[in-house]
């Protein structure tokens, strides 16, 4: 069965390429002068490369900016810098500060391509404010649990270059704004925290954040927060993907391969691990439907308050928790995975467990609820082979999830 599953996986992974993806909507579009591209996050390679395939020689500079280790396509009008994710560093400044000053330079037309990641990978602090203590704030709020539009509008506020600052320097009627959206929320302002987008949260929003998640921090940040003047100014833009986009493609894949498949409203915003419990309970409603083999499509993006040193994401804790619920249901798989490539701090792309995982588990000496609690997942779900192995994404889509109903 895994093996089937797995051919599905490579399918979907080829589908939702952000090249594939914005080719499209670059062919329609018609620019006459020189052109400047500014591509950043986890698919700032492949979206750049499309970019010079459809303009050729209209292009005449650029950056990029990527996570380490991404795809080199040696798209040599482009300076390309690998910078830090999930947490900026010194990378991440050096990078805003080479936007800043192709931004300051620039004459030609501006075409963004923006994808998730940006907020880590591009960066320039407020005075005073050093990248260790921001990364601090955000390990906080990511850790006990705030969703990405609440630590987004932080980051907003503690940046020189976030929710719109750029936006003094750009032309909105020489620029355009192309962007994969991996916000659940649909609040695609938020992608990369903002670089294009005239959003930003106002003081009563931030205190709530700070108040509901780590109210210890609220002294030592009053100096830093940072509540510019609203401007009006907005680019164009257009969004070229988002999380239902990844389940239409999947959806799709399943049907060519025979599978009735139902596209499930719930979406995976949840705790990693109570998402779980509630995929493996709705097996049970679905064990006995009629139409077999039946695939139902989730996708989202879960949260985890990490609590243990242990080694997982939350994918790997989405599909264990449902192992747990599927302990007893045979011919029942299920898939949880991410698309960027990289599940948390785990090397692994997500898992497939079905009723045998919690088994093969227990006869190892691994405790499942032991393992949740740890936030220890991928050690146990890789030595029994469940695991997905993590690979060189080129979109981001959030987190896609299968359950498998043969």
């Amino acid at each position: 069965m895994n093996s089937y599953i797995y051919k599905i996986i490579d399918s979907f992974k080829h589908s939702i390429r952000a090249d594939s993806l914005l080719n499209p909507f670059l062919k329609k579009e018609s620019i006459l002068s020189d052109i400047t591209v500014v591509s950043i996050g986890k698919a700032s390679n492949e979206m750049a490369k499309t970019a010079l395939d459809v303009f050729s020689d209209q292009i005449k500079n650029g950056i990029i900016v990527c996570p380490d280790n991404c795809l080199d396509y040696q798209l040599n009008k482009l300076k390309r810098i690998e910078s830090a994710h999930p947490f900026p560093d010194q990378r991440s400044i050096i990078a805003a500060n080479e936007l800043i000053e192709l931004l300051n330079n620039n004459q030609n037309y501006i075409l963004f391509l923006i994808s998730g990641g940006g907020s880590s990978l591009i960066e320039k602090p407020v005075k005073n404010l050093s990248i260790d203590k921001l990364n601090h704030i955000i390990k906080k709020l990511m850790n006990k649990g705030a969703d990405i539009d609440q630590i987004n509008s932080i980051r907003k506020t503690l940046s020189l270059i976030k929710g719109g600052k750029l936006l003094s320097l750009i032309n909105p009627d020489l620029s355009h704004v192309y962007i994969l959206n991996d916000i659940i929320s649909g609040n695609i302002e938020n992608v990369s925290s903002g670089l294009t987008f005239n959003n930003y949260p106002n003081k009563l929003q931030i205190e709530l954040i700070i108040n509901d998640f780590i109210p210890e921090e609220k002294q030592n940040l009053q100096c830093f927060l940072d509540y510019p003047e609203f401007t009006s100014k907005s680019l164009p833009f257009t969004e070229i993907a988002n999380f239902q986009t990844a389940i239409d493609l999947m959806a799709g894949i399943l049907q060519e391969n025979k599978y009735n498949v139902i596209k499930s409203p719930y979406i995976l915003k949840d705790q990693a691990s109570i998402a779980g419990l509630n995929i493996g309970c709705q097996a049970y409603h679905y064990k006995d439907y009629k139409q077999k083999p039946l695939a139902i499509v989730y996708g989202g993006e879960t949260v985890v308050n990490v609590v243990g040193k242990g080694m997982g994401g939350r994918c790997l804790e989405m599909a264990l928790a449902t192992a747990i619920e599927l302990n007893s249901l045979h011919d029942i798989s299920f898939l949880s995975m991410t698309t960027d490539g990289v599940d948390g701090v785990a090397p692994s792309a997500g898992a497939i467990v079905d009723c045998h995982t919690i088994e093969k588990l227990l006869h190892y000496n691994f405790s499942p609820i032991q393992m949740l609690k740890e936030n220890n997942t991928f050690p146990g779900l890789s030595f029994i082979k469940a695991t997905i192995g993590s690979y060189k994404s080129q979109s981001n889509l959030n987190d896609i999830a299968v359950l498998f109903i043969e």
